[in-house]
């Protein structure tokens, strides 16, 4: 088999939750041998000055740099959870006029929802058009709800971080090269190059998990 592929981290990380996501994926990718890009490393956005952030055009090195990672690297790790801190929640609701001072009350309960990262899915996509491979990953379990374009976009998706070490320590044999690779993607590497056919046979795909939950 040839080397071991560049994996690009496609995440979020405008948090102390999602940061310590990205911790843990970053310590199994070195431990395992990968060379990878992450953003947050790599990107020069920890470098900018709050002047720089406010900067549309500023942006632009960094903007430039994430897509040569994408360019650069033949699997991506792509979280698909917007992980936020101890207490806090995105919701969905309904408004009608009430005795608010501002002159509206929520109409029933909201609906707690947990949404990728719209960078991540812009990032999901650009890899998915070259071709290459994309693992989707939730830390803690499956996302309740995802787009159908995610679940089925994604060569498989992986819970947890024990789950994830497995995978990118590769099988255990020759013997167990290729097996458990999800039907999907045994039909998808039909019409690869040769190349991604080989990075896919790098990993340990039992440890990926059906999508066994409510797509959009």
């Amino acid at each position: 088999m040839k080397e071991r592929p560049r994996i690009f981290i496609a995440s979020p990380l405008f948090n102390g939750p999602q940061h310590a996501i990205l911790d843990r994926i970053e310590g199994l990718l070195e431990q395992n041998g990968y060379d990878y890009y992450s953003a947050r490393k790599h990107s020069g956005s920890d470098r900018m000055t709050p002047e720089e952030r406010r900067d549309i055009d500023a942006w632009n090195p960094v903007f430039d740099s994430n897509e040569q990672g994408l360019d650069q690297c033949r699997v991506c790790i792509a979280v698909l959870e917007y992980a936020l801190p101890e207490n806090r929640n995105m919701c969905l609701c309904t408004w009608k006029p009430g005795d608010h001072p501002s002159g509206y009350v929520m109409d029933g309960d909201p609906l707690f929802v947990e949404l990728p990262d719209a960078g991540t899915v812009w990032e999901t996509g650009y890899l998915r058009a070259q071709g290459k491979l994309i693992i989707g990953f939730h830390s803690t379990k499956r996302a309740k709800h995802l787009n159908l374009m995610l679940t089925h976009g994604c060569d498989g998706l992986i819970s947890g971080f024990d789950n994830l070490a497995l995978f990118l320590r590769g099988p255990q044999s020759l013997r167990d090269v290729g097996a458990n690779m999800p039907e999907r993607l045994l039909t998808r590497l039909n019409r690869l190059p040769g190349v991604v056919t080989h990075d896919a046979m790098r990993f340990d795909w039992s440890a990926i998990e059906p999508w066994g939950k409510e797509v959009e």
